[in-house]
């Protein structure tokens, strides 16, 4: 057993994210769990690594602010500009620096296809343009002729 015991505090409890019911945070005793002090340095070191509630995190998907953070698992919960909200952890995290690189490549991406998309269309304009007689019908319209000419 314990001679000496050493001092808690409810903020013990809120660092450790316990809810602040007494009947859940006491003891057989009465008291403060001890326990919490057992755990106060692990959880120290563990919401070290955390963005805290409330900061701007810059992540795959976005800017986001951290809304809520799970010490245990070592997650958060952000919300995005767009006010979605994601699930992640702390490896997820870039530096803004990181995060301006990705949008730039992003947008060079998105020109690249855009540039793509308007060479095919231009493509699709000249079959358009050619005399009716020249043009190729494709397989599905001639199939669909031959189906209804099928006498049932």
């Amino acid at each position: 057993y314990l001679t000496s015991f050493q001092r808690i505090s409810v903020k013990m409890a809120k660092n450790q994210n316990m809810t602040l019911n007494p009947s859940k945070i006491s003891g057989l005793c009465g008291k403060l769990k001890c326990c919490l002090a057992y755990e106060k340095e692990s959880y120290a070191n563990l919401i070290d690594n955390l963005p805290k509630p409330g900061k701007k995190v810059f992540l795959e998907q976005g800017e986001a602010i951290v809304v809520s953070i799970n010490i245990i698992n070592q997650t958060f919960v952000a919300k995005l500009s767009d006010r979605r909200f994601i699930k992640s952890t702390v490896s997820d995290i870039l530096t803004e620096e990181e995060y301006r690189r990705l949008c730039e490549q992003k947008a060079a991406d998105a020109n690249r296809q855009k540039e793509q998309h308007q060479e095919e269309s231009a493509g699709v304009d000249s079959e358009r343009n050619r005399p009716r007689s020249k043009r190729r019908r494709s397989s599905r319209s001639r199939n669909s002729r031959k189906k209804r000419s099928k006498p049932e």
